[in-house]
């Protein structure tokens, strides 16, 4: 059913009293002083992270035997926690799905329970694939890296998006279309670190996980276009 419409109040607009502002008033470029205070507050802050140690002997030797072919392991562990900490979101995310499914149903065209359920457990597979292969390096999966903290916060937004009561199974796919996008990317990244760091079986790993969210992003791309032109025809039969 296509969402109600002429109930949103949110614009300038509709208002009685602000009917002076327009569009362009909501786009003016930030003031010289506060563009300052970004900048010293950037120039002034720390790094967002540093990489966690080798928390073995066997990894301390593998990062020391790395560091003198000229290896940048470092950058591995920061990839691979960026990707832990993702794939953990997104069983959550489905997770969240899942809960609307039960909640609302789908739609004609959208996703059965059963399509939902094997992607959230191919997601909790990814995480435990990327926990391995930092335990496998010497590293400590439980450590935060830098690139996790900053995709922490991006994920932390499509949580927010699947956990609002107010929110449906379409406004859902949307978010996690939004996931799969970012994780595609970042599978393909990891790939290429642990290829030029010459972890092939790593690489060869991650290759399979990759075909997994490739074949979810497909899915979800589909489910999205197909909810979007479900509410346009709805609209469409409403005005009939």
């Amino acid at each position: 059913m296509a969402k109600p419409a002429g109930r949103n109040r949110t614009g300038i607009s509709g208002s009685a009293f602000d009917d002076y502002a327009t569009p362009a008033d909501l786009l003016l470029p930030s003031t010289n002083s506060l563009s300052k205070l970004r900048t010293d507050a950037a120039a002034d802050s720390e790094v967002m992270g540093s990489i966690p140690g080798a928390r073995t002997f066997k990894g301390v030797a593998k990062s020391a035997f790395a560091a003198l072919r000229g290896q940048r392991a470092a950058v591995l562990i920061d990839k691979l926690g960026q990707r832990a900490a993702f794939e953990r979101t997104g069983t959550r995310l489905y997770e969240g799905l899942l809960s609307k499914h039960d909640a609302f149903g789908s739609f004609p065209g959208g996703p059965m329970r059963e399509e939902l359920e094997v992607m959230r457990v191919e997601e909790l597979k990814h995480f435990h694939l990327c926990v391995e292969a930092i335990e496998s390096i010497g590293g400590d999966p439980t450590a935060v890296t830098p690139s996790a903290n900053r995709d922490g916060v991006l994920a932390g937004s499509l949580i927010q998006i699947v956990t609002d009561p107010r929110t449906r199974l379409g406004d859902c796919l949307e978010a996690a279309l939004t996931a799969e996008l970012v994780d595609n990317d970042g599978w393909t990244q990891l790939i290429e670190v642990a290829g030029t760091l010459l972890h092939i079986s790593l690489a060869t790993a991650f290759t399979k996980a990759l075909a997994q969210e490739v074949d979810h992003l497909k899915k979800i791309r589909g489910w999205v276009s197909t909810y979007i032109r479900n509410e346009a025809n709805a609209r469409s039969n409403e005005q009939a």
